[in-house]
């Protein structure tokens, strides 16, 4: 019999893979061994939703939260799952209860602001801005790269020094990532030299995160 671990594990390989029914099976395994083993609870639910089958997949997301009640992660996916259904006003309301757990929850945050601004949830938003917007000034103090997507900042009243600052952290972020590539070597003087072309590239924000075809 094999352990707990190895079934997830291959669950997640297969899931990254877009092989969802697969993965479904070993996530399936791993909970005939251990019923509350939160990362096959919360894998399932997740090919699930990949497969379309949102009932179910919100029910092995309620089952992980008994498991973990202040996991942030699972709040995140669930609400995502909600919006997709057209409840928008459910996947604010999960939102609200992660951020009860954690109110400086930075993912969770950068997810609820537009979200309140689909529904004109005017109030709530303009506290939300301003927690984001502390946290991410903080992070760029600390010398780190903002946890928020750089997009999430382009509708919100910032400086424009903290709006560059955020600019090239995430591509200093990006650029880390491509240069894990062997052969590869990019970089980012910020400027243009010489009366140059201005230069521009795509690169996905989930970059060597998941697999493609």
């Amino acid at each position: 019999m094999l352990p707990v671990s190895v079934h997830v594990g291959r669950g997640e390989i297969l899931q990254t893979q877009g092989r969802n029914l697969e993965a479904i099976a070993e996530f399936l395994k791993a909970l005939d061994l251990m019923p509350d083993e939160f990362s096959a609870l919360n894998n399932i639910a997740g090919s699930l939703s990949n497969l379309n089958m949102y009932s179910d997949s919100t029910k092995y997301y309620l089952k992980a939260l008994k498991v973990k009640p202040h996991s942030p992660s699972v709040y995140l996916n669930l609400s995502g799952l909600l919006q997709r259904l057209g409840r928008d006003d459910d996947a604010i309301l999960i939102l609200r209860m992660a951020l009860r757990h954690n109110p400086n929850a930075l993912f969770i945050l950068c997810t609820l602001v537009p979200s309140l601004k689909n529904q004109c949830d005017w109030d709530d938003l303009a506290k939300s801005e301003r927690i984001l917007i502390e946290l991410t000034r903080q992070e760029l103090k600390d010398h780190k790269i903002p946890s928020t997507p750089v997009f999430a900042f382009q509708s919100m009243n910032i400086p424009k020094r903290m709006r560059k600052q955020i600019a090239q952290r995430a591509a200093r972020r990006y650029k880390n990532r491509a240069n894990l590539i062997p052969g590869l070597s990019i970089t980012f003087p910020y400027l243009i030299l010489n009366n140059e072309k201005l230069r521009v590239g795509y690169m996905s924000p989930d970059f060597r995160t998941h697999s493609a075809g």
